[in-house]
């Protein structure tokens, strides 16, 4: 089955920075010692870096193939990832804007690789398009109410505990986008259109005998 690794692939890459957003207020007043006001500091990079891994994203398109690009993401999200839990060992406590700059950099390679991820998969289901992305959907918000809810509790109490999660959560997430390969999707554009090709030099191939047997009964 080639649908649960997709949206996982999918899900697990922002589900890592939501472990940041669910934390946000353990995060921003008791690990960086801010007030309410100061907010910002932790979203301003989060939806920042998505909106610009959004533009990339289109700049790649038509340069990379969806592979290369996804690739892409997994490397900056990889990277950020080791950043991240590099600034939480070697500080005593979060500071700014050390802190944050790796959330910013996660955010940038979802943006990347997230557009890409999404067309593959919807593209394995071609007349249920809107099914899978409803569950991609919903699979998205079952996960993210869990780390709310469970996983948020037990490791927003330090820097290293966050940082450790959302790099776990982000490996994981590689190793799901390894397993299905996009060559070998039997519903996925390549294939379509070779069927569709088969299909019309089949079509032409028929009249062309049908057209022959009825010279040959004329004559």
């Amino acid at each position: 089955p080639v649908f649960p690794p997709l949206v996982l692939a999918g899900t697990l890459g922002f589900n890592a920075l939501f472990v940041y957003i669910s934390s946000a207020p353990a995060f921003v007043i008791n690990l960086l010692g801010l007030d309410e006001q100061h907010f910002a500091w932790l979203f301003i990079p989060a939806v920042g870096g998505l909106m610009f891994g959004s533009f990339l994203s289109g700049r790649m398109a038509g340069r990379l193939s969806g592979q290369a690009t996804i690739a892409t993401g997994y490397a900056i999200m990889l990277l950020a990832s080791l950043v991240n839990v590099s600034v939480a060992l070697l500080l005593d406590r979060p500071q700014l804007p050390w802190s944050v700059l790796p959330i910013g950099l996660h955010s940038t390679g979802i943006g990347i690789a997230f557009p890409s991820l999404t067309l593959i998969l919807l593209d394995r289901f071609p007349g249920i398009r809107g099914g899978a992305s409803s569950m991609q959907a919903f699979v998205s918000l079952v996960m993210s109410a869990i780390i709310a809810g469970v996983i948020s509790p037990l490791v927003s109490g330090s820097a290293i505990g966050l940082a450790a999660t959302a790099a776990s959560i982000v490996n994981s997430r590689s190793e799901s986008a390894r397993k299905p390969s996009t060559a070998s999707a039997p519903n996925s554009r390549a294939a379509i259109s070779a069927r569709c090709v088969t299909g019309s030099q089949t079509a032409r191939t028929s009249k062309r005998s049908l057209r022959a047997r009825s010279a040959g009964r004329c004559r």
